[in-house]
């Protein structure tokens, strides 16, 4: 039985071949089955199952579109390349040692990684979006967020020279390494964008690695800005470098944004609040100084006035008080109370008024309740009860 002939020449199966990325792409160009090609394609000495293998030139590697300059790490020579290399470190994983070097961030970053494509010559086009949601404490959380994915084994290997390799997040090397001196505050300006804390409302600098980047950045910094931080252990091999002096925190940030030209628009918005608050705060001290200098100059003039004003006491309790005062707080408090007191009459005065008259009555004359009239009463001796007052004979009372 004769075999189909299928709708494509020679030619058309050679350059399908050429142009494509693998044998399964090319037939689908072709719009015939997957063995049909295979079959005419070893018949014509062009099969390949990866077309990114042998006897391709460099910019032949990726599919149009997708190309991308994958030397772009191969020498650390700029600020811009320190800082993406630390943000890879902080933020970025290379999933397998061939594989893709691929980031997953917060929708609001996104920023980050269109800058990142731009700078080695990616579409921008291919930073995606998407939704995901998890469970936290009982609630289920939606959150937008933005990837990138970067399919290169060169790149891979480049990355593998500071140490950024597969699970490195449950590996203890050394990110901080094989970075060039001067370019050492760059990349940790990405390292912080990408796996530290700026803190807003407290003065707070923290970076959270493995212990032995954590204790890398520790002795860098101590050494070249004379600054100590604390180490503390947050999990099995993660550690957090924490600095919360706030003349420390000022030096670290002026570094964050001078040495870098490329940061997080949130992060550096709360940099820059923080130095600016912190010069404000500053500012405001030299005009208290000054003001307190230009004070002290006037009253040199009358120096000799003050030394002679007498200390003024309470003249109820002794204590110093101010010039103008003439008792304490609490002895002219007292005071006061005292002259609203009402005059107590004496105890005849007293004797004859409740024998003819009512406590209500005897209240409204010294401005107190019928109730004092008859504390007064139990004060002098006196029966406070008008039944008790009643019953006594007129003989008997002048006897009480």
């Amino acid at each position: 039985m004769a075999g189909k002939r299928i709708r494509c020449t020679d030619k058309e199966i050679i350059e399908a071949s050429e142009t494509t990325m693998s044998a399964f792409e090319a037939s689908r160009k072709l719009g015939i089955n997957y063995k049909t090609y295979r079959t005419y394609a070893i018949r014509l000495n062009c099969f390949k199952t990866n077309q990114s293998g042998k006897g391709m030139d460099k910019k032949s590697i990726h599919k149009p579109g997708y190309e991308f300059n994958e030397h772009y790490f191969d020498d650390i020579d700029s600020n811009e390349k320190a800082y993406f290399l630390g943000f890879i470190a902080a933020d970025g994983g290379v999933e397998r040692q061939k594989g893709p070097l691929s980031f997953s961030l917060q929708k609001r970053d996104k920023e980050i990684l269109i800058k990142f494509c731009e700078c080695i010559g990616y579409d921008t086009s291919h930073v995606g979006e998407y939704t995901s949601g998890f469970l936290y404490k009982g609630t289920w959380k939606i959150i937008e967020a933005c990837h990138l994915k970067l399919c290169s084994k060169y790149l891979a290997k480049s990355l593998s020279n500071y140490n950024i390799i597969p699970a490195k997040s449950n590996m203890d090397n050394n990110l901080f390494y094989n970075i060039p001196d001067k370019y050492k505050y760059a990349w940790l300006a990405g390292y912080i964008d990408g796996d530290g804390h700026i803190g807003k409302e407290s003065y707070a600098v923290e970076i959270v690695s493995n212990y032995k980047t954590i204790i890398n950045i520790y002795d860098f910094l101590k050494l070249d800005l004379k600054i100590e931080g604390k180490i503390r252990q947050i999990g099995k091999i993660t550690y957090t470098l924490v600095y919360h002096k706030k003349e420390y925190v000022r030096k670290i940030l002026d570094k964050y944004l001078h040495e870098s030209p490329i940061h997080l628009t949130r992060k550096e918005e709360t940099a820059k609040n923080i130095i600016e608050r912190q010069e404000r705060i500053e500012k405001n001290k030299k005009t208290k100084i000054n003001y307190v200098k230009k004070n002290n100059d006037k009253d040199c003039n009358n120096k000799d006035e003050d030394m002679k004003r007498e200390k003024k006491y309470c003249i109820d309790c002794g204590k110093p008080i101010s010039q103008d005062a003439t008792r304490c707080k609490r002895c002219a408090q007292i005071h006061k109370a005292f002259q609203k007191r009402p005059n107590r009459p004496d105890r005849e005065t007293l004797k004859n008024l409740i024998r003819n008259d009512s406590f209500l009555s005897i209240g409204k004359q010294y401005g107190v309740t019928d109730n004092a009239i008859r504390k007064w009463c139990k004060v002098y001796g006196l029966p406070y009860k008008v039944s008790e007052i009643k019953k006594i004979s007129d003989e008997e009372w002048e006897n009480i």
